[in-house]
């Protein structure tokens, strides 16, 4: 996703970040760098989370990573349990 967006946006630099429902108490975050972007870019989007203590994952932009990205989301919510059992 991000490598077409940056192609498509002209931005060579786009790192992307997983959304949450409230940044102030996310632990972890998934990052997903263009194939565009420089390391520095990578590694300042990284440290970045890091010094507001968030936990950084770097995945590839797939399109099987949005299932993951939104368990992702609600795993880092206050829901009751009974949503993740089978």
């Amino acid at each position: 996703m991000a490598t077409e967006r940056a192609s498509s946006d002209g931005i060579s630099k786009l790192v992307l970040f997983g959304l949450t429902f409230d940044y102030r108490k996310t632990s972890r975050l998934a990052l997903e760098p263009a194939d565009q972007a420089s390391n520095v870019a990578v590694s300042c989007a990284y440290v970045l989370l890091q010094k507001a203590d968030i936990t950084v994952s770097l995945i590839a932009g797939r399109p099987c990573l949005v299932i993951m990205r939104t368990l992702a989301i609600l795993s880092s919510t206050k829901l009751p349990t009974q949503f993740f059992t089978a």
